[in-house]
This record gives structure tokens, sequence and C-alpha cells, in this order.
């Protein structure tokens, strides 16, 4: 049946379109089947050579671009219609499609601009909130620091504030005690009174070294050391204390341990002196056995020591907090002794070395603490400790030396004064830093003793001062500190001095450095000792009063060599022979033989 194509209509909406929208069929021979308009009247006749219905035939399927008859560009598409040989189209005026991209970029663009100002006001917000936490980073940080600072000047103002008036007390009871007019029971007065001191010394110390401890202001000093010699004495030394107890104290040395090592002799020693002393306390029957060894690595040694006992044990939940200061177990408290600092100091001091303090304990069935720190085996000999002697004064026919003290403390001016000056020397005083200089272009000493701290001027701007004047760079300045800290040194030296010597001092010790200093020859009260020569017990020991020999038997019961050597100091002038083997015993840590001394009824 023939298609009327005059009543051909496919029902397309085109309310929807761009104005200006062509669409319609065209024929596969070129003849317009439909259009949604036709001005022209061109349905039903040949369009095929018109430039659009061509380019249609031609695609068939597809997209392309034309301008029409009424001169407007428009963008066609043609789909092919094969069952009816037609070619459905439409084209869109360019205008139209031009304007829809423009209104969708530009909607877009609003979208996107609207982001951009969302994102960059997160931006902001966020910057301005890392700024703030930054800020707040930099307030905690400096008040960080300013908290470590106040700890420093806190450490540094209570190691001068305690240390300087025991210099005092420590220092004229030594003078005193060299003074021969002095009577016997007064010596013994005496006595008390620097045992007393040192051992309050000792507690300062131990309080200044954990508030040191965390402040991070530890100082490893290595040092030569026979280590199977030191560890055979302490050991000796508990086992007295362990006898009293009725305890065994076993000592198990490795075939292969080495004989000299490189560590810090100090700090080991006292962490061995702590676990065997807290063993022997802590075991009311049984044993203590310390067990040392050594494991050879790439780095070098490592040695183990282990301080195994029978005793009480520490309950699971204690076994980490005995390492924190103050700490006590239940029967640390029943025990009653100590002060909860020796095992925090202990695991301090071995992480300091480079190794590590554990325990393991069983409640009811002993402990066992494990040392382990890396060591430097050294082929040769060991140390030998200086002798100790006491100064009676310079030996005839050398130069009179100028001693100019600086100190602002009255007490600790006379006693410095007091002491150079019965060793034979000239010596003047100046109360701060700006009178020492003043005295050093006037006098011109020949040694300066140089206290760091002090009003108007201290002694770190003095020793500049002095050291830039016309002869102060060869005179020797030793500076006298209160300070209990290594660390101090490096500031010390970087002023000027040639050395230091912390308080409270030794008389002992000084005079050691202006002999080094200023090249001069002392008068002694006994001959020159070796250290390394250990004297069997009793030798002139015998023949000292009872009370001085018990007062030896409790120093050397608490390993307190400095008490041990003022008593040597105290009998030199009555019982030289005497002093001379106290004092190799104690440079040889032979203290068991020093508290034999006391007898079997010497004071517990």
């Amino acid at each position: 049946m023939p298609l009327d194509i005059e009543l051909f209509d496919p029902g397309v909406p085109d309310a929807t379109l761009p104005s200006g929208t062509r669409f319609g069929i065209l024929g596969g021979d070129g003849t317009l089947i439909w259009r949604n308009v036709d001005p022209e009247h061109l349905v039903g006749t040949f369009i095929g050579d018109q430039p659009g219905p061509r380019q249609s035939l031609l695609v068939k399927n597809g997209e392309f671009e034309n301008i029409g008859t009424d001169r407007v560009a428009r963008f066609y598409a043609v789909q092919a219609i094969p069952i009816a040989n037609w070619y459905a189209f439409i084209g869109v005026p360019a205008h139209a499609i031009t304007q829809a991209v423009w209104a969708t970029a530009a909607r877009n663009a609003l979208i996107g601009l609207a982001g951009l100002i969302l994102v960059g006001v997160l931006v902001l917000f966020l910057v301005r909130r890392i700024g703030l936490a930054e800020q707040d980073l930099l307030r905690a940080k400096e008040a960080a620091e300013a908290a470590s600072r106040a700890k420093s000047v806190f450490l540094s103002n209570m190691s001068h504030e305690l240390r300087t008036p025991l210099n005092a007390i420590l220092g004229f009871a030594e003078l005193l005690a060299r003074d021969a007019s002095v009577p016997e029971h007064q010596r013994e007065n005496l006595r008390t009174i620097d045992h007393s001191g040192r051992h309050l010394l000792s507690l300062i110390n131990d309080i200044l070294e954990i508030s040191r401890i965390e402040a991070g202001r530890l100082v490893y000093t290595p040092q030569l050391c026979d280590l199977p010699e030191l560890i055979s004495a302490l050991v000796e030394t508990m086992a007295l204390r362990a006898r009293r107890d009725d305890l065994t104290l076993r000592l198990e040395l490795a075939p292969d341990l080495p004989r000299y090592v490189r560590t810090d002799i100090a700090k080991l020693r006292q962490v061995l002196i702590n676990l065997l002393s807290n063993a022997i306390k802590y075991t009311p029957h049984g044993e203590v056995a310390l067990t040392v060894s050594a494991r050879m690595e790439e780095a070098g040694p490592t040695l183990t020591c282990v301080v195994r006992d029978t005793g009480l044990g520490i309950a699971p939940a204690d076994q980490e907090r005995i390492f924190q200061p103050f700490y006590q177990t239940e029967q640390g408290i029943q025990v009653g002794e100590g002060t909860g600092l020796g095992l925090a100091i202990a695991r301090q001091y071995a992480e300091l070395l480079g190794g590590w303090l554990r325990v393991q304990s069983e409640l009811g069935r002993g402990s066992a603490f494990t040392l382990a720190i890396p060591v430097e085996a050294v082929e040769g000999a060991g140390p030998v400790a200086a002798p100790r002697r006491r100064v009676l004064g310079l030996a005839p026919g050398q130069p009179a030396r100028r001693i100019l003290i600086v100190e602002d403390k009255p007490d600790n001016q006379r006693l410095l004064s007091q002491l150079m000056t019965s060793a034979g020397f000239e010596a003047r005083v100046a109360g701060n830093g700006r009178e020492a200089v003043d005295r050093f272009l006037d006098w011109h000493p020949d040694f300066i003793w140089m206290d760091m701290r002090m009003p108007v001027m201290d002694g770190y701007e003095a020793t500049r001062q002095i050291r830039r004047l016309d002869g102060g760079a060869a005179v020797p300045i030793v500076a006298l500190t209160a300070s209990a800290f290594e660390e101090d040194r490096a500031a010390i030296k970087a002023a000027g001095c040639s050395d230091m010597v912390r308080k409270p001092l030794e008389a002992d010790h000084l005079f050691e450095i202006l002999a080094q200093r200023l090249g001069v020859v002392f008068r002694y009260a006994d001959a020159p000792v070796e250290a390394a020569v250990v004297e069997p017990a009793g030798t002139g020991l015998e023949a000292l009063p009872e009370a001085i020999r018990q007062r030896l038997h409790r120093a050397a019961e608490t390993l307190d060599g400095e008490a041990v050597h003022a008593i040597a100091d105290a009998v030199a002038a009555d019982h030289p022979e005497a002093a001379q083997s106290i004092r190799r015993l104690a440079d040889a840590y032979r203290f068991d033989a020093l508290f034999q001394t006391g007898g079997d009824d010497a004071p517990r």
C-alpha cells in the first residue's frame, strides 16, 4: 500500500529542542520523506543534491557539521533505517550547542570555583590549625627546655650549696687532725665528724646522682682495671659480712676471663657492691654466688656477672619496680635498711657502660641479677694506684712560692690559707673575681686556686681576664668547684683553667697538684709506699689503740676508702708503720684485712 507522505508524522516532540532544530527522514534516493518543519514545502521532493541531505546519504551513520539553505550552521546526526532504506537525521543549530556547552562550562566552572573556595577555606583552616599546633609544640618544647634548664640550675645550686659547707666541715676536721697537739680523745671526735660528714656526702652524692641521671648528665670515664683482682677483693670483703650472717659466698671466675680491661671502674665496682650487698642483706640463710664470665663478640668481649642468692625473692609485680628510685619491696621495708636508690643507680650505670641489668626471681626461692657490659681487653700491665703520703711541708732549699686563693666563703678562705701557709707557701686571698684580677696585677702569684662561683665576677670571667694579662698565660689556675658533674670540666677548661678540683677538698690532692704544676718538693711524714704491695693483716696495726681499730673496722665494713685514708693520716704521726700498712691495704682494696683489725669483739 502506498505511503501518503503528506500525512506521515512520526510524533517526535520538539518542545524541548533548541529553536531552529531540523529533524526528519530522508529516503535512500534523496527524497525528503518527512521533516518537522517544511517552510519550503520540500517534503516529497528530491533534495539529495543539497549539501545537508547529500552529506547525510554519504555518512549514513554518524555526525557532521553543515550550513543549511537558511544559512544556519548545524551539527547533524544521521541514523540509517535499513529495512526501509531511509535515514533519520537531526540538525541542531551550532550556536545552541555552543551556548549549552558554555552554560555547562559556566555551571561547571561555578561549581569548580565553589569547590576551590571550599578547598581553600579547608586548606586555610588546616594551615591555621597546623600553625597553632606548631606554636603549641614550640611552646611545649620551650617549656621542656626551660624545665631542663631549671633542673640543671637546681642541680648545680644543690651541688654547690650542700657540698660547700661540707668542704669546710671535712677540711677543718682534717686540718685539726694534722695538728700534733690535739689530744687523742679529741682526735676520736674529729674522726667521728669526718666519718659522719663523709657519710652525709655519700648520701648527697646519691641524691645528686639520681637527679643527674634523670637530667641525662651521666659521664662515662674509662680506666684500666685488673678485673680478677678487683672482683676477688670485692668478694673477699663481702665474705666477711656473709660469714657474720652465717652465709656462704662463692666466686666463680671463668678461666678465659681477660685480666686487664678498660671500663669505668668506679661504676662497675659500685654496681657489683650494690648487688652483692643486697643479696647478702635479703638472704637469711643459704648462699650467695657471683659468677663472672666473658663472651667474645665481633666488637670485643662482653663481661657477664651473675649474682645469685637463696634469699627472700622478689614478687613478679616488683621485679621492674625495684629499679625505680626510692621504691622498696615489702621485704625491703621489713628489713628496714636502704633508701631504694641503689638498684636505680646500678641499672643506669649498667646502661651507661653500654650493657644492661636484669633480674629473675621467685618468692621464697631467691633471685639472680645479671649484669652484662661490653669491655675492652688490654694486653700488658694494669694500673697501679698512686701512693698517698702526708705532707709535712716544703723541702728545704726551694724558693718561696706565692699562692693566690680566690674564694668568696670566709671558712674556705681560712681553710685554704692555713693549708698553704702550714706547708710553707705564701698565701693571699681574693673574695671575688675582680679582686683576683687586681691581686694578680699587684702581687704576681705563682699559682691560683680559683673558685668558679662567686659574686661580682665569677671564676670563669676572672680566669679569662687573667689569661689576657701580661704573664697571665703561664700561671697555673686550678678551678675549685662544688659541682659534682664531670661535664662541667669542659666549660672550666674552655675558660682557661689548667685543672679542676671538686669540693670537699682533700689536702693530699691539693699538694699533689701543687707538686705537679709548680715542681715543688715536699717533706712527707712517711716514705712512699707501693699501692700494689699488700701487707698481711696485723703488720703494725695491732699497736693501734682499741678505739682506732674499731673505727677502722667500721670504715672497712662499709668500704669507705676515704674514711680509711683519713684514719691513716690521723695515726701517721704516732704510728707511721700502721698508717703505711693501712694505706697499702686500702689502695689494694683489701678491706677484708682492714675489717679484721676490729677483732672478734668489734661492733657489728
